[in-house]
């Protein structure tokens, strides 16, 4: 189904990475604090020209002197990918990027508790905001103090005042995931359970403004801290995912999403808050995706007709289902408004002797099936349009899970959950996990795990996995633009 064509060589383990909504251009972060862009090259000399994210690249015959008689630039072996700009974002790693909803800005989150908005044609940084410390660090900090100051003032009164000076090494709260909600709002999960949201300027497309408005967030949240229990979550928040508005919104803007933390799901609004939080799966809930166009379980056509009795079906989703990756090798089902329980399951990964992973004479798994390592990490849902590319579309919709062990599985849902339908490895090894999983415009997958980006394209067809080493050239190939060092004291 999906073959590879190229693979691409990074400098250092990746974390994460960002695709642009309109060109095929993505972002990847590292761990070692860079973040490097990169354009593929167009599939068909048909397609429409790329626009050049930097004018120091803008060569236009780079890319249509690639393609030989209407054919894919791959498939000649003069591909070519262009590295836009690279620069090391942050001093430590950067844990996660996203792109704003027009593809203009990139904003970045790092373990040295910085958040820098870039412009993403020229990946000059325009704003940065400081996460806050953990409530919990905050709060000793100001204990400690008053302690202190006790102690100080006792031994002025003593005589015995000591001229000692204390100094505290602060670690701020990590950032594990980041979303642009909507033109005006930036979420951010940290490694502590904390969910912020950040305001931010209605026009992002400025290249000199600050797209933040204020420095600290507007919102923050612990979704995942069941009401009753007066200790706060330390579970990092493992995703978020928005849901699309419902008939009744009338910003046509999503104002609702789903986040995971260890064993829960929750969902949270842009403004009543917190909603909801599941029960305790009982399983580590890693990666999550929404799901439109599949047809309602009985539960939901039940519910969905007490509803329209009561004129109050007009919130409520029309065949949307969130799917939700867990560490055992699971994808389980939720249908939305049921968000106390998953609805389905689809075993992806693991002991095939409990239920069968991989159908029958399917080609390229390998062991995986009986890997321990088989966590889901990451979904993505297959536009539609590259399902039907193949011509065998059966109903359903389709989605790829990237594996704790390289692997990859496509996946059919359909209304009440699912199965598996083929898969394919990233690491051939079984080393390295498939962190990042996402579609470009023209429909080839972008895999990342390990020190590797994998492309992929569908229904290339023919026998074995296609593969080519590719050139990496453009701008910036071999430069090291060093943002990391600026002065971030002034936050």
């Amino acid at each position: 189904m999906f073959e590879n064509i190229c693979s691409l060589p990074l400098r250092a383990d990746i974390f994460t990475q960002a695709i642009h909504p309109t060109q095929p251009i993505f972002a990847v972060g590292l761990s070692s604090g860079h973040v490097q862009t990169f354009r593929l090259p167009p599939l068909h000399e048909s397609a429409s020209p790329v626009k050049s994210l930097s004018t120091s690249i803008n060569k236009p015959s780079a890319l249509s002197s690639k393609v030989r008689n209407g054919r894919r630039s791959s498939d000649t072996g003069f591909g070519l990918v262009d590295k836009v700009w690279e620069t090391r974002r942050h001093k430590g790693s950067c844990r996660t990027l996203c792109l704003s909803e027009d593809g203009e800005v990139l904003y970045s989150a790092g373990t040295d508790g910085i958040v820098k908005a870039a412009n993403m044609e020229s990946g000059s940084v325009v704003g940065k905001v400081a996460i806050p410390l953990h409530g919990y660090v905050e709060y000793t900090i100001f204990f400690v103090g008053v302690v202190l100051n006790i102690f100080m003032i006792f031994q002025h009164h003593n005589f015995h005042f000591s001229n000692t000076r204390l100094t505290y090494r602060i670690t701020p709260d990590e950032p594990s995931v980041i979303h642009a909600l909507t033109p005006q709002t930036l979420l951010l999960g940290t490694d502590s359970g904390l969910l912020h949201l950040y305001d931010l300027r209605a026009d992002s497309s400025s290249s000199t403004a600050s797209p933040f408005t204020h420095t600290r967030p507007s919102q923050s949240h612990t979704p995942h801290t069941p009401k009753d229990d007066p200790t706060p979550d330390t579970e990092p928040i493992t995703s978020l995912t928005p849901l699309p508005p419902t008939t009744a919104s009338t910003s046509g803007t999503s104002r609702t999403w789903i986040s995971t933390a260890g064993s829960t799901l929750a969902v949270t609004d842009l403004r009543k808050g917190i909603v909801t939080l599941s029960e305790d799966q009982g399983d580590m809930l890693l990666s999550s995706a929404c799901v439109s166009g599949l047809s309602l379980s009985k539960s939901a056509k039940r519910r969905r007709a007490a509803a329209s009795s009561n004129n109050e079906a007009s919130g409520l989703g029309s065949g949307e289902k969130v799917i939700v990756g867990a560490a055992g090798g699971v994808v389980t089902v939720w249908e939305r408004g049921e968000w106390r329980d998953h609805t389905g399951r689809i075993k992806v990964a693991g002991d095939s002797s409990v239920e069968p992973a991989i159908p029958s004479g399917t080609r390229g798994f390998g062991a995986e099936a009986h890997d321990d390592d088989c966590t889901v990490d990451v979904l993505e849902v297959v536009p539609e349009w590259v399902d039907r590319l193949e011509g065998k579309a059966r109903g359903g919709r389709l989605a790829v899970a990237g594996l704790g062990n390289g692997g990859i599985r496509v996946m059919r849902l359909r209304g009440g959950g699912g199965e598996v339908i083929g898969g394919m490895r990233h690491d051939e090894g079984g080393v390295e996990g498939v962190i990042t999983l996402g579609f470009e415009r023209e429909g080839r997958l972008i895999s990342g795990g390990g020190q590797v980006v994998k492309v992929w394209e569908v229904g290339r067809g023919g026998e074995g996995d296609y593969h080519e080493e590719i050139e990496i050239g453009g701008a910036g190939g071999d430069e090291d633009d060093d943002d990391a060092d600026d002065d971030d004291d002034e936050l």
